[in-house]
């Protein structure tokens, strides 16, 4: 067995993996990340689509009006734009990748999630991340301050 392998923890060791959970402005932020990010890709992957769509109709477009313009700049200019924006639709899985696992709790840490969301995402959920506490889950004690205690059987009484 290769002693890089065991060293890293991969698999952990005996299931003592530290579970670690948001607060409510990093969750917060994680949700709306996870929003911005879908509704950019659904409106990107929509944008690229119509440029594709333009691209192909470029030679029944351009030809009618008064000065007519060579229809393969209008393809090229298209199918440029639809290509840029297919990329930038890609690349905002990133953040949907790393939101949910700090909503998970499996990230390591809340602060690639939110530069990543900061940067991609928008403002709002980056700030919320990056401001939220992100750390291991802390056993909380019953309401009482004291370990259950199991039932007492009643005790037997004798009546001569």
């Amino acid at each position: 067995m290769n002693s890089n392998y065991s060293s890293q923890g991969y698999p952990p060791q005996g299931g003592n993996m530290e579970i670690k959970k948001p607060d409510g402005l990093c969750m917060a932020g994680c949700i709306v990340s996870l929003v911005c990010s879908g509704l950019a890709m659904l409106g990107l992957f929509i944008s690229a689509i119509i440029f594709f769509t333009g691209a192909t109709l470029a030679d029944k477009v351009v030809n009618t009006g008064p000065q007519p313009i060579d229809p393969g700049i209008v393809r090229s200019t298209g199918i440029g734009m639809g290509i840029f924006l297919i990329i930038f639709c890609c690349v905002q899985i990133a953040p949907i990748i790393l939101c949910s696992l700090v909503l998970r709790g499996r990230a390591k840490s809340n602060i690639a999630a939110g530069v990543v969301s900061l940067i991609f995402s928008g403002l709002i959920g980056g700030i919320l991340i990056l401001v939220g506490k992100y750390g291991p889950v802390q056993p909380q004690p019953n309401q009482w301050g004291q370990q259950p205690q199991p039932p007492q059987q009643p005790q037997p009484t004798n009546m001569e």
